[in-house]
């Protein structure tokens, strides 16, 4: 699992450092403000090439392959942002950096790259109503124990090729995270939630809440009776 700020340097040159993006989690303001107005300045300023999202999450289901080659992603959490870029397909292991925490550090390396006329910067707004509201797993963690997809009554899981993924995210219930609170090795992330275990802010595993994970799982299944029993009816 990658650090705050993981071994790029080391791995990379820093003429390589190229093209970013930033999210600007407009859906829930997650970004301290004034750092992200200095980070997008800054960027524009550079030689870098870049992209301001309004919003990764929804990015990454409606637009993947515009995190194809990118180098490095700025937002939220680090966690989260390794499980997005993961989830979008890319080829490509982007650098991730968390604004709140590293805004330095990535200021630092865009001041180091050489100013380039050619290079823009882009900005993606969200069309539609949909809340970017969905798990991403977390691979370093996931254990392949398939309760979230036994779990989940709308859809959102499927197994392919003996492992879980998340195969439609539009279909998860907005606000309702329960199969990331009965997680065994808290690999599900919900970046819209306000929960630090299930967000992707800690870095550590936290123990899921039996007694509310029990209660949820109860819940959802008597109304999935409830529906099941209306259907027989019609």
């Amino acid at each position: 699992m990658r650090l705050e700020h993981s071994t790029y340097a080391k791995n990379k040159k820093m003429s390589m450092f190229q093209s970013l993006i930033i999210c600007k989690c407009q859906v829930y303001n997650r970004i301290d403000s004034d750092k992200l107005d200095r980070l997008i300045a800054t960027a524009k300023e550079s030689g870098i090439q870049c992209r301001v999202v309004d919003d990764l999450c929804y990015e990454v289901v409606r637009h993947p392959e515009k995190l194809n080659d990118v180098d490095a992603i700025a937002g939220c959490h680090c966690r989260t942002l390794n499980a997005l870029a993961l989830y979008s397909g890319s080829e490509n292991i982007p650098e991730v950096f968390e604004i709140n925490k590293s805004l330095d550090k990535i200021l630092e390396l865009l001041k180091s790259v050489p100013a380039d006329s050619n290079k823009n910067t882009e900005y993606d707004k969200i069309h539609d109503d949909w809340v970017a509201w969905y798990p991403v797993i977390d691979s370093s963690r996931c254990i392949q124990c398939k309760k979230c997809a036994d779990f989940c009554m709308f859809g959102t899981y499927a197994v392919e090729a003996g492992k879980v993924k998340v195969v439609q995210p539009s279909s998860c219930k907005t606000n309702c995270p329960a199969c990331a609170r009965m997680c065994p090795e808290n690999a599900i992330i919900f970046p819209k939630s306000e929960e630090p275990n299930i967000n992707g802010s800690l870095t550590e595993k936290i123990k899921p809440d039996v007694e509310q994970g029990t209660s949820f799982k109860a819940r959802l299944q008597k109304r999935k009776a409830m529906r099941l029993f209306k259907e027989d009816e019609s």
